[in-house]
């Protein structure tokens, strides 16, 4: 095979605050093109759980979208959407659609007033509309609730030692001393939280590693601490499950943990539930060379990122793997052949987001280049 007909198979994640993975895969398809005419681009956008998660599954033409009225993370109405497959048995709703990050401005992001009651509304509007099963892709949220918000709507009642009922978020929880489950809706349906890391809920890489991106401080991150321990002693002791160390359990600020002790929900790791989803191993399998990427690779992308998890997959069928990022700390990996930058160290910041889209062209534009001078 010469160069020219080189089949790609381009699965770029979102970067973040930039462009969505769609978005990404059609500049690089179109940078490869104006180098490589010939060559074979298939797109496939992937995600971890993350936002752009429904975005990436609608593209695949299995589900169909419905928009609810719900709430953002401070209680404020707003729509948003849910996917359904065809048959309308299950249900696929993403946390940062109602109570996601990106719904609050920097000056608005505090994390012991924000919750997760949206996702619980999003979840009754789904069981209403006839899912039995409801898939919870839980990345980018802007709560450490332990998915007290949304539970709480599910009909779970939260309690002090003097059985006084506690307002759910992060700043209640510590005052958590029991759970009363009996009240949970009959008919709820069978529920997956889709997780977009695998730290556990209570550890120096637990839920608390992305808190102060949330907006909690030295103060806020010990009454938090303080708040998931004392969740987790009430999750055991009234629902006799542990779920302190629980892999996953950490994912969106302990709402993983919180559905798995109190409702028994299935956690499963994000972005390889998305690519089996999408049937990335057989598109695999006709592929030369694999692009992926995001706005920056660093060490919390190998705690199951989908470009990680895109590398894994490439390098055991021994498919060559390429990583185009925003930024990436000087970061060396065995999982990928190359990675290569979009932004120097000495440029701005905010400029080079902004260039997101043209920055893919010219690289991958190169990177065509250097494929036909190799021969």
């Amino acid at each position: 095979m010469t160069h020219a007909g080189i089949r790609f198979l381009i699965a770029p994640n979102a970067f973040k605050g930039s462009i969505g993975a769609d978005a990404a895969a059609h500049a690089i398809a179109r940078g490869l093109e104006l180098t490589l005419p010939d060559a074979e681009c298939c797109l496939v956008p992937v995600a971890d759980g993350g936002d752009g998660t429904l975005a990436v599954l609608q593209r695949t033409g299995r589900f169909t979208p419905r928009r609810y009225s719900t709430s953002d993370p401070l209680g404020r109405k707003m729509r948003a959407p849910v996917l359904f497959s065809r048959d309308r048995r299950t249900a696929v709703i993403e946390l940062a659609q109602a109570s996601g990050l990106d719904r609050l401005s920097p000056k608005e992001r505090d994390p012991m007033r924000t919750t997760t009651k949206g996702v619980g509304e999003l979840i009754l509007k789904a069981a209403s509309a006839g899912a039995r099963h409801v898939i919870l892709f839980v990345g980018g949220s802007a709560t450490v609730d332990c998915g007290t918000g949304a539970l709480s709507m599910l009909g779970v009642h939260f309690l002090d030692g003097r059985g006084g009922h506690v307002k759910p978020g992060g700043e209640g929880l510590e005052r958590i001393r029991h759970i009363d489950a009996n009240w949970v809706l009959d008919g709820l349906p069978r529920i997956t939280v889709a997780c977009d890391v695998v730290t556990p809920l209570i550890g120096p890489r637990g839920a608390l590693m992305y808190a102060p991106q949330k907006g909690a401080g030295a103060t806020e991150l010990r009454h938090l601490d303080a708040g998931l321990r004392s969740f987790a002693q009430a999750v055991r002791s009234s629902c006799g499950r542990a779920i302190a160390k629980i892999p996953m359990g950490g994912a969106a600020g302990g709402f993983s943990a919180g559905f798995a002790g109190i409702l028994g929900a299935t956690l499963v790791h994000g972005a390889p539930y998305i690519l089996s989803l999408l049937r990335f191993d057989k598109k695999l399998g006709h592929s030369d060379i694999v692009i992926t990427g995001e706005g920056h690779l660093d060490e919390q992308s190998f705690h199951g990122k989908a470009p990680y998890e895109v590398a894994k997959l490439a390098r055991v069928a021994g498919v060559p793997i390429i990583a185009m990022v925003g930024r990436t700390s000087r970061l060396k990996s065995r999982f990928f052949n190359a990675i290569l930058p979009l932004t120097s160290e000495t440029e701005d910041t905010l400029e080079a987001i902004r260039q997101t889209e043209s920055r893919l062209m010219l690289c991958a534009a190169s990177l065509g280049l250097a494929l036909k001078a190799s021969r």
